[in-house]
């Protein structure tokens, strides 16, 4: 299985669990503090990556670490990612969560472009779209050298694909069908 699609289901796996238990917000701030001693330290991720360790081990750590710094919820999502042997996509796990969910009432969109594109465009294809979609959008960039050129804007389930590369295709399926 694709690591993007480990990731957005876990992600969305604990945000429907979040919603019931401690909620979206709550969440939101505990995985982001996850993420930043998760992925901004070595010893933590080495150790709780260790298969010398066991997990009884780990688990027993994290309640002892994150004891009344995260919710009871939260360390059971971390249980989960270690006995599925999912820990190593926490950073982009919480990357996910942070991005799509921090911003209220907001729709995730990504925008991937070939080279980076200044805050001014980024906030002009925001405006556009959000006229167009009737939605408020949250918008990541992304750089894809793959992509030649132009750019690629994908919101939930709707693509827009405005790439070199796309156009490139689109000639070679031309050609190879005369």
């Amino acid at each position: 299985m694709s690591g993007k699609i480990i990731v957005r289901r876990y992600s969305e796996a604990f945000i429907k669990f979040a919603e019931k238990t401690i909620g979206v917000d709550k969440a939101v701030q505990e995985i982001k503090y996850l993420s930043e001693i998760f992925c901004g330290n070595t010893d933590l991720p080495a150790f709780l990556l260790n298969q010398e360790v066991d997990n009884e081990e780990k688990i027993v750590s994290l309640n002892k670490i994150f004891s009344g710094l995260i919710s009871e919820d939260t360390r059971i999502f971390l249980k989960l990612l270690l006995e599925k042997g999912r820990m190593h996509y926490l950073c982009e796990i919480a990357e996910y969560v942070v991005t799509r969910y921090s911003v209220k009432y907001a729709e995730y969109a990504e925008l991937r472009t070939a080279y980076p594109v200044s805050e001014e465009i980024v906030n002009k294809i925001r405006d556009v779209l959000q006229e167009k979609l009737k939605k408020k959008l949250n918008i990541k960039t992304v750089i894809d050298k793959g992509l030649i050129g132009g750019a690629e804007i994908v919101v939930g389930n709707t693509v827009i694909d405005g790439t070199i590369k796309r156009r490139l295709e689109d000639v070679r399926v031309l050609l190879a069908a005369k």
